[in-house]
């Protein structure tokens, strides 16, 4: 990417922080936007890096929710082949134009993640604070169940919500964190969890299958 249009994004997602009380979601590791305040840090990123080294086979990663591609980003440093699904048109330019800031090459899913065809086959998955978004109707609800049915991973990074945000108390199910890492097991070929760490009032859980990993 040249100077001209780096600092053109500079520019735009200044714009974009204003509007969001100085902030922007995730930080960005490139030194000329590494200054810009972000909502979160890296540590979700490095408490989930501690933990890859149990699973050396891992060669894909679905992140669901990328927003501007954190995550993603980070998972291709580490040599992963990503698919990272974002289908929110006010994050789509940004997360291309970051792509291309880096140099990556994961693939990005446009669509609705429930439009996935068939067998998803990925190694590990990312689902931070986004699964509790399926739950908040009936008919996401179910299509959140066809989602689990299909999916065949190893190991699953799930930060849950907590039951008592307002923006759950007309959901179609509002699970308490626990009850929720239950309710993947029983839904998907995940069969064990561990409760890793905390970020504000949101847990963060590993889930695994044991017949994959």
């Amino acid at each position: 990417m040249e100077t001209a249009e780096i600092d053109a994004l500079r520019r735009d997602i200044l714009d974009y922080a204003v509007r969001r009380k100085g902030k922007i979601y995730a930080p960005i590791d490139h030194p000329a936007l590494a200054d810009i305040p972000s909502e979160h840090g890296a540590d979700r990123f490095e408490l989930i890096a501690s933990h890859l080294h149990s699973f050396p086979s891992l060669r894909t990663a679905l992140d669901i929710g990328t927003h501007w591609g954190f995550f993603a980003h980070r998972l291709e440093q580490r040599g992963l082949e990503v698919t990272a699904v974002e289908n929110m048109q006010e994050y789509l330019e940004f997360l291309y134009r970051l792509r291309s800031l880096y140099g990556d090459r994961f693939t990005v899913y446009e669509k609705n993640l429930f439009s996935m065809q068939g067998v998803l086959r990925y190694d590990l998955v990312l689902g931070l604070n986004i699964f509790h978004h399926f739950i908040k109707t009936e008919e996401v609800y179910h299509q959140f169940l066809g989602f689990l049915a299909r999916l065949r991973c190893k190991v699953m990074f799930f930060q849950a919500h907590s039951p008592e945000e307002g923006q759950m108390q007309q959901a179609y199910r509002n699970f308490a964190p626990e009850a929720f890492c239950e309710f993947l097991i029983e839904h998907s070929c995940l069969n064990h969890v561990q409760r890793i760490g905390q970020f504000r009032n949101r847990p963060m859980f590993m889930l695994t299958s044991q017949a994959l990993h």
